[in-house]
């Protein structure tokens, strides 16, 4: 009985409630799906921005907080107007970087693993059902280097 309540206290404590809580109450959702952010991830909101969760998703940063990744810790990112869609049940693991800029829209199918990754969509993307993303693999939707594409459109 005591190891339970060990366990138990382990797990409430090591959720980032004030995290949870703000994602929580921003997230347009049916009462089936959850949310649980783990001490040490960041959760950076834009009062514009949107989450829509269909019904029973649930989305889970920095799962794995245990061991050698003890130090590490996810982000997610949404500036204004932005859009993340979780489909079904998705888990930010270990230092994974999720950025939704400036109106993009971000859509994570269901049983969406993500590690170590990073993700910065501009526009749209789309990652699809039971996806598993390993560490070091960035997803970008643009390609970031304004001068380079101007010099490109010059035609002399």
């Amino acid at each position: 009985m005591r190891l339970k309540i060990v366990k138990y206290f382990r797990v409430l404590s090591s959720i980032n409630w004030l995290q949870t809580l703000l994602l929580y109450l921003r997230v347009s959702k049916p009462k089936s799906s959850s949310i649980r952010v783990l001490n040490r991830s960041r959760v950076i909101l834009d009062p514009s921005s949107r989450v829509i969760m269909d019904e029973r998703a649930s989305l889970e940063i920095n799962r794995q907080d245990y061991g050698l990744d003890k130090g590490l810790c996810c982000r997610l990112q949404l500036a204004k107007n932005a859009t993340l869609h979780i489909c079904g049940n998705v888990s930010f693991h270990r230092n994974t970087v999720v950025n939704v800029h400036n109106g993009g829209c971000l859509t994570i199918g269901g049983n969406t693993y993500l590690n170590g990754s990073n993700i910065d969509c501009s526009r749209g993307v789309t990652i699809g059902c039971n996806c598993a993303i390993a560490e070091g693999v960035r997803i970008m939707d643009n390609s970031w280097h304004e001068i380079y594409d101007k010099l490109c459109q010059y035609k002399p």
